[in-house]
Order: C-alpha cells, then structure tokens, then sequence
C-alpha cells in the first residue's frame, strides 16, 4: 500500500459494528442515538460501516464498544472475537 493510501484497521470491523446492533436489537437510527453520535451523522453513515463503504472515526468506535460492553481491541483486532452472545459466527 503506497504513502497516502488509506489501510482499513480491520477487515471484520463492519461485520462487528453490525453484530453489536442487532445484538442489541436496535435500528440504525436507535444506534445513532445510542452512541450519542455528532448531530451530522445518521443511519445512513451506520449503513455505509456496516457494509465496510467507510471506517467510523476512533470516537465513534470506542462508544460502539462502550455500549457493547467490549474492549475496543476486540472490535479492531481481527484475531479477536466478539463474546459469543453478541454473535453466533465467531466475529
């Protein structure tokens, strides 16, 4: 990856944020909320991290394992999974 180029920290990430959700069983919007995210951001900014089309910035992912009740390591470390409550596929 050239100088500039932007590297994914993780390619389970957006799997994770989306098992969090449903785990909690909220709608996008509820998680928007719920993270007590900037006013700018919507359902559709959730949407697009769930399908990997963008990487939440850092605050965004700590308050995601702050509601989960998670270390961040376990949403940004691909070797590490989520509990298994949270999902059924070893995220």
């Amino acid at each position: 990856m050239g100088i500039g180029r932007k590297q994914r920290s993780s390619e389970k990430l957006s799997a994770k944020l989306l098992a969090i959700r449903q785990s909690l069983s909220m709608s996008q919007m509820q998680i928007v909320d719920a993270l007590q995210a900037p006013q700018r951001m919507g359902p559709q900014h959730i949407s697009s991290f769930e399908r990997g089309l963008r990487e939440p910035p850092l605050s965004v992912v700590l308050s995601y394992a702050r509601l989960a009740g998670v270390n961040v390591e376990a949403l940004i470390d691909d070797s590490m999974a989520l509990p298994g409550e949270m999902t059924g596929d070893g995220l």
